[in-house]
């Protein structure tokens, strides 16, 4: 079998998008990630330089697996500092344990000798450990130092909820200069939250995100916090494949105990879910009125439009507890700096925007 390790080009996009949908989400629903209608523009949001790698198998004319390699700016101990982040490991069914991984491993660690970073932000869902499973103790990707966890919520929006008392309106092109320095200022108290510039808007790196995408909170004629809505289905999307399982046969009951108590319902096979994500919190002194305000205003807007919201944090960050109250299903998350020495960082509560991951 002859392996070629090189970066993908445009001919492979149908290949790849096939690929990462090969990979289903464990448990009870069979659901893939996917990223149509071309597999690029997701990528492009993990970071400033993004490094698409394929394995073909030149035999039989195939891809036999991918990798992503970016790289992105995040505040990091109070500065601006440049990570790797890693994602998209994938290897077709039959090629699992043939030379195209080892290969590709190998082809990886190059390039980071060429262009070293610190470390590779990755991020792995627990229950879903395929990525882990396929690096874990292989010797040639560096060591797996976990750094936290992050817990992703999926808040329903079946129904409004009481608004907060501090001052909201949607953000505009007027505003953005306001808006990023609010995203700078409190994104310097976190770990790994992403790094932009005005310059970055309408740019791939914010794809679909623009200034009134924004609720931004004003007190005493300042802004005083932003949070912004990502709607990326027109180029990421989750889609159910299927049911597994007792899931399988309890779903019609399922549909109608939700119906009546305002949990969303399970979709057919095939329905692509209908969500956004609430992104880039920051909030001045994290105060928890202003940020209520936002999410609440957020959360109003989209009930009728969309299913649920998505937004991430750390269970030590002092912004989760405004959550306290709303419907949610809550999703755990591991957070590991890929490197082969230990960073030396400041332990801090991390923020690496599940937007962008």
């Amino acid at each position: 079998m002859e392996i070629e390790i090189r970066p993908a080009t445009e001919r492979d996009d149908e290949e790849l998008m096939e690929i990462v949908e090969e990979v289903s989400l464990e448990g009870g629903i069979e659901m893939v990630y996917a990223r149509r209608p071309t597999f690029f523009r997701g990528a492009f949001i993990e970071g400033y330089s993004v490094q698409v790698l394929v394995a073909e198998d030149k035999e039989n004319k195939k891809i036999a697996g991918t990798i992503t390699r970016a790289k992105r700016k995040v505040w990091l101990n109070g500065e601006v500092r440049e990570i790797g982040y890693l994602s998209t490991l994938r290897v077709r069914r039959e090629y699992r344990g043939s030379p195209a991984f080892f290969k590709g491993l190998l082809f990886l660690k190059k390039l980071h000798e060429k262009d070293p970073v610190p470390f590779y932000l990755v991020s792995l869902i627990e229950g879903n450990s395929y990525a882990y499973r396929m690096v874990k103790g292989k010797g040639i990707l560096p060591e797996f130092f976990e750094y936290g966890s992050y817990i992703t919520h999926a808040v329903f929006l079946k129904k409004r909820i009481k608004e907060g008392d501090v001052e909201v309106v949607r953000g505009s092109e007027n505003m953005l200069d306001d808006i990023v320095l609010c995203i700078q200022r409190n994104g310097k108290r976190r770990e790994f939250y992403p790094y932009y510039t005005p310059e970055d808007f309408g740019t791939p790196l914010l794809y679909g995100l623009s200034p009134d995408n924004f609720y931004v909170a004003i007190k005493s004629g300042k802004v005083a916090g932003v949070l912004g809505k990502w709607d990326q289905r027109d180029f990421r999307q989750f889609r159910i494949e299927g049911y597994r399982g007792w899931m399988r046969g309890i779903r019609p009951l399922y549909n109608t105990f939700a119906k009546i108590t305002g949990y969303p319902v399970l979709p057919p096979p095939g329905s692509v879910l209908n969500f956004f994500y609430a992104c880039f919190p920051a909030v001045d002194e994290d105060d928890p009125r202003v940020f209520y305000s936002l999410l609440s205003r957020l959360h109003n807007d989209a009930v009728g439009k969309y299913s649920y919201f998505v937004i991430a944090f750390s269970p030590d960050d002092p912004l989760l507890r405004v959550l306290k109250g709303l419907r949610k299903e809550i999703y755990p998350a591991k957070l590991y700096m890929v490197a082969w020495e230990r960073p030396e960082i400041r332990k801090g509560i991390p923020y690496p925007e599940v937007a962008i991951l």
